[in-house]
């Protein structure tokens, strides 16, 4: 069988015709009502070239989204360093961490001050050795070996205060 190499308006039809083809060419015979939006189209997608009036409102609205935008962000600065510069900003809402501590230690420094002493007077105590008090003097400097007491042991394990 050849393929089809005309047109489908050229081909030869059969005597007796497709119904459904018939009503579809009847329908495309018959003229459009609807109005034509061929140039709003082109016109919105910038193919064609538009009236100044319409050029001249484009550009204004531009400018006046970049001024409101400025003038919105402007605000907000300027509302934000008068905000930091007001008493509000300056006070904490709530107790912050440091006064809290300081406020515990004022309140309970007396009992705090007991605590202590009563671990100190219940640490046991060692008596001190002579060599480790003070370090051996050479005769012939009179100066001792040790310089900062850096092989020194410490009096107790634990000492506060």
């Amino acid at each position: 069988m050849r393929p089809h190499t005309e047109p489908p308006s050229r081909r030869r039809r059969s005597p007796g015709g497709d119904p459904l083809e018939s009503f579809f060419l009847a329908e495309l015979a018959r003229p459009i009502t609807a109005p034509d939006l061929t140039r709003p189209i082109l016109r919105r997608l910038g193919l064609t070239g538009s009236s100044s009036r319409d050029s001249r409102r484009r550009i204004l609205g531009g400018a006046g989204r970049a001024v409101m935008t400025g003038a919105m962000l402007l605000g907000v600065v300027v509302g934000l360093r008068l905000y930091t510069y007001t008493m509000a900003a300056r006070v904490p809402l709530g107790p912050t961490v440091p006064s809290a501590i300081q406020h515990d230690y004022t309140r309970h420094e007396h009992t705090i001050r007991r605590a202590i002493r009563m671990i100190r007077d219940l640490s046991p105590r060692r008596p001190a050795e002579p060599a480790l008090e003070q370090p051996p003097i050479t005769p012939s400097t009179g100066r001792s070996h040790d310089s900062g007491g850096a092989g020194r042991s410490m009096r107790s394990p634990l000492r506060l205060m």
